[in-house]
């Protein structure tokens, strides 16, 4: 489902879906993350909400954010020494980490080939596999 057009109502039912409640702040915080192709931190849905006309606290996008997670509607990505953030494309993909710009960038799948040893295939059974790039665009 394309999550960058959806309505109030559409938005509603996804929750509802997965378990979640949606409640006004609820739906504010989901409006704002679940419908985006970056991969905020919890301060940039919280600065991005605190725009709006409604007021919700820190600890409800946080709650929410974690909820979300949680319910299987985004998932966490995190560099090291950098802050947890959420990635609302939960299909299967890869990331690109922009030493730059500090921007991290989707991946499609395809693009990535990545080889198990048979050692490692005989020990552990891998659910999934993801993949961080990290490096600069050439000009």
């Amino acid at each position: 489902m394309d999550r960058t057009h959806l309505s109030e109502e559409q938005l509603r039912s996804l929750l509802r879906e997965h378990g979640v409640t949606p409640t006004a702040p609820r739906m504010i915080v989901a409006a704002n993350v679940l419908v985006r192709h970056d991969h905020p931190t919890a301060e940039d849905v919280l600065s991005q909400v605190r725009t709006s006309e409604d007021t919700v606290s820190q600890a409800t996008v946080y709650n929410t954010l974690n909820r979300l997670v949680e319910a299987g509607l985004l998932r966490t990505l995190q560099r090291p020494g950098d802050p947890v953030r959420y990635d609302p494309n939960i299909a299967p993909h890869h990331h690109f980490y922009d030493v730059e710009t500090g921007c991290i960038h989707d991946i499609d799948v395809e693009t990535v080939s990545v080889m198990l040893s048979d050692d490692l295939r005989r020990t552990v059974d891998v659910s999934r596999i993801s993949v961080m790039v990290e490096g600069r665009y050439s000009d």
